[in-house]
C-alpha cells in the first residue's frame, strides 16, 4: 500500500514551511529528489518507499574499484527490514511516522554537490592528533567552546553574493545564527566535517556506513591509506582524518563484536534498535566523532542507511548560494 506522509507538527518544520505549504510526499518507490532551484513552498520531488533503502545506488563518479568494494560490503551490511518508517518512531509517547516529514534526497543533485564542494572555507579546522588516544588533542583552530551542546547550530556566513566563500560559526542558537544573517548547516558545533565540501559528499554517499566499512579495513594496513580512502569519498583531508581515527578505535574496541555480527541488518527488528557493531561504536567512537567532526547526517537533516530515532534528524533544507534566486 502507498503511505501519505504529511507532518502535522508545525514545531518539526523548518521556518520556510507550514503545514499548510509543505507538499504532500507519496512513498512511491524511489526516495525524495532534490528538485533544483528551491524555492520557499518548493522542496519536494518524486519520492521513495518508505522503508527501500538503496545502500549503493547514490555512488555515482565514484572509482570503478571502489565502487564494486562498497557494493559487496553494502550487501552483507545493508537494510534494515524494520518497519515501514523512514525513521525509527518512538511510539510510547503517541507518535506517528507523518508527524515527521522525511529528509531530502540530494544524491542525484550533482550540480548542487559539485557547487558545494567548490565553495572555500576562510577557518577551516585541521587535526594534527587522534583524540581517541590523546586527553590534549585539539583542533587547528580549537575546536568552539561554551555553547549549549542542545541547542547549538553551524552556520555558514557567506563573503560575497556569489557564495564562493565563507566563514563557519557556531551559535548557541538557530535564533542566534538567523539574526547574524548565517545559513545554518548543521545542529552541533562547527569541526572538521563542517564545511560545504563534506556536506556535498554526504550528499552524494547515501550508506556512508558502508564506506566507512570499506575504508577502515584500508586503515588498518596504513592510516594515510584509510585517509585518502576517505577522501576519495569526497571528504575533505580533515574530516577523513575523523573518520579514520573514529574507525581504529572501533578496530581496538568493537572488533569482536562486528566479526561476530557482520551480516547484521543496520537495525534488528522488531525492536529497531541499532545492531551490537553499530552500538559499540555509537557509545565507543560517537561521542568524540561528533566532538571533533561536528557534522553528522542526523545533525544535517540528511537520512542515513541506517534508521535513526525520529526526533534526532534535524529538519534542513540545504541550497548552494542561499537567498539567491
Amino acid at each position: 500500500s502507498i503511505e501519505l506522509l504529511r507532518s502535522t507538527s508545525e514545531s518539526r518544520l523548518p521556518r520556510r514551511y507550514t503545514a499548510a505549504t509543505l507538499p504532500n510526499v507519496r512513498c512511491e518507490g524511489a526516495r525524495r529528489r532534490y528538485s533544483a532551484p528551491p524555492t520557499d513552498t518548493d522542496h519536494t520531488a518524486p519520492v521513495r518507499s518508505c522503508n527501500q533503502h538503496n545502500s549503493v545506488g547514490n555512488m555515482r563518479g565514484l572509482p570503478v574499484t571502489v565502487t564494486l568494494l562498497l557494493a559487496a560490503v553494502s550487501r552483507l551490511t545493508s537494510g534494515s527490514g524494520c518497519g515501514d518508517c523512514w525513521c525509527v518512531v518512538n511510539t510510547t509517547n503517541g507518535d506517528q511516522c507523518t508527524d515527521y516529514p522525511e529528509p531530502m534526497d540530494y544524491a542525484g543533485a550533482v550540480e548542487l554537490q559539485t557547487t558545494l564542494a567548490g565553495q572555500t572555507p576562510l577557518n577551516p579546522f585541521d587535526l594534527e592528533c587522534d583524540p581517541y588516544h590523546d586527553d590534549a588533542c585539539n583542533t587547528v583552530p580549537a575546536l568552539p567552546v561554551g555553547f549549549d551542546k542542545d541547542t547549538a547550530v553551524c552556520g555558514y556566513i557567506y563573503g560575497d553574493e556569489e557564495c564562493s566563500e565563507y566563514t563557519m560559526v557556531t551559535y548557541n542558537t538557530t535564533d542566534d545564527a538567523e539574526a547574524a544573517g548565517a545559513t545554518v548547516t548543521h545542529t552541533g558545533s562547527c569541526g572538521l566535517c563542517s564545511t560545504t565540501q563534506d556536506l556535498a559528499s554526504y550528499m552524494a554517499v547515501f550508506d556512508m556506513t558502508s564506506a566507512g566499512k570499506a575504508c577502515g579495513v584500508k586503515s588498518l594496513l596504513s592510516f594515510d591509506r584509510g585517509v585518502k580512502c576517505y577522501m576519495d569519498l569526497g571528504l575533505t583531508e580533515p574530516c577523513a582524518r575523523i573518520w579514520t581515527y573514529d574507525s581504529l578505535k572501533d578496530s581496538e574496541v568493537c572488533k569482536w563484536t562486528c566479526a561476530k555480527g557482520w551480516s547484521d541488518p543496520y537495525n534488528v527488528p522488531p525492536s529497531c534498535e541499532l545492531n551490537d557493531c553499530l552500538q559499540c561504536d555509537e557509545d565507543q567512537a560517537g561521542p568524540l566523532f561528533q566532538q571533533f567532526g561536528g557534522r553528522t547526517r542526523r545533525r544535517s537533516g540528511l537520512e542515513s542507511a541506517i534508521q535513526r530515532p525520529c526526533e534526532t534528524v534535524a529538519v534542513l533544507a540545504h541550497e548552494a548560494c542561499p537567498g539567491r534566486r
